[in-house]
C-alpha cells in the first residue's frame, strides 16, 4: 500500500506534504508580492500609485490602480506629472505642490485657449461679414 499524505491536495499519492505543492508555492509568491508594494500616492482623481520591490539587482516596479470613478481609460486617465513617474522619465514621484502647481497652468492654459478661440471666432465672423 503506498503512503498517503491526508494535507496533499492533488488527491494522489503524493511524497511531498501540502505547503510544497505548486498552488501553495505561488500563494506564497503572491503573500510576498503583496507584501513588497508600496502606497506612493494618489491623484485628485482618486488613482492610487504604488512601487513594488521586484528582488536584488531587478528594477522597481510602478503601477496604478484606478479608481470606480474613472469612466474610461484614455490619455487622459493619468495626470501628466504621474504618467512620467510611472515610465520611469522622473526618479521621485510628484509632490502635492507640484500637481497643484500643474494643475494652476492647465487652468491658465485652459483659459487662455478659450480667450484665444472666442477672439478667432470674432475675426471670422468680421471676415464673413466684410468688415
Amino acid at each position: 500500500q503506498p503512503r498517503t499524505f491526508e494535507a496533499c491536495l492533488c488527491n494522489q499519492h503524493c511524497p511531498r506534504p501540502a505547503t510544497t505543492t505548486p498552488m501553495f508555492r505561488n500563494l506564497a509568491k503572491y503573500k510576498d508580492w503583496l507584501l513588497s508594494r508600496r502606497l506612493v500616492g494618489t491623484d485628485n482623481r482618486g488613482n492610487k500609485y504604488y512601487v513594488q520591490y521586484m528582488g536584488q539587482g531587478l528594477p522597481e516596479k510602478r503601477y496604478s490602480e484606478y479608481s470606480d470613478t474613472t469612466p474610461t481609460f484614455g490619455a487622459d486617465t493619468v495626470p501628466t506629472e504621474w504618467w512620467a513617474w510611472l515610465h520611469h522619465r522622473r526618479a521621485s514621484p510628484p509632490t502635492p505642490a507640484e500637481l497643484g502647481l500643474a494643475a494652476a497652468k492647465r487652468a491658465a492654459l485652459d483659459a487662455n485657449v478659450a480667450r484665444l478661440a472666442a477672439e478667432e471666432r470674432k475675426e471670422r465672423l468680421r471676415a464673413a461679414v466684410g468688415g
